[in-house]
């Protein structure tokens, strides 16, 4: 597996893997009117027209093809808005190797911290961040495409764990 930035012509791709995880995480979290009938076009529409700066970056994992992928926002305190693993390749280390690399990258550009939300009903995700060291700092409910989900606030007070060498452990 190849961890590299993404470029725009990956955004395509990107926006169809985003929607395959969300399909099979978010069912029950998000209306099933959204999941149905909105979500494919809204997250094509949101990959096309992110707009990135220097501070943000996009890392894809692949192996052949793009098997997941991370956003985060490189502001004064980072935020990873988004990581997604194709379902089929849940487990296999491919989360755990985008958070590292996306750890690392910001640690380059001076950082020792980040932050992301994760609904509430998805404690399998809530866990696998738990497990790299993040901590739930608070909850809050935030707007998703216009529909009102309960998240917990994760954050990394540094990237000790996430940098560390890899131990013997199973992966997601």
């Amino acid at each position: 597996m190849r961890i590299r930035p993404a470029g725009a012509g990956d955004f395509e791709t990107i926006a169809e893997l985003h929607a395959a995880s969300w399909r099979d995480a978010y069912r029950g979290l998000l209306p099933d009117v959204f999941i149905d009938y909105e979500m494919d076009g809204e997250l094509k529409k949101y990959w096309r027209d992110i707009a990135l700066s220097d501070d943000d970056f996009v890392l894809v994992a692949e192996n052949q093809e793009i098997v997941g992928f991370i956003l985060v926002w490189g502001e004064a305190r980072p935020y990873i808005e988004s990581l997604h693993v194709d379902p089929e390749r849940r487990s296999g280390g491919v989360g755990e190797s985008l958070m590292r690399a996306a750890a690392r990258e910001l640690q380059s550009r001076g950082h020792s911290t980040a932050h992301l939300w994760v609904m509430t009903g998805n404690p399998r995700a809530r866990a696998f961040y738990e497990r790299l060291g993040g901590k739930v700092t608070g909850e809050d409910q935030r707007n998703v495409f216009g529909y009102k989900a309960m998240n917990h606030r994760i954050e990394w007070s540094d990237f000790t764990r996430l940098l560390e060498p890899v131990k013997e452990r199973a992966k997601t």
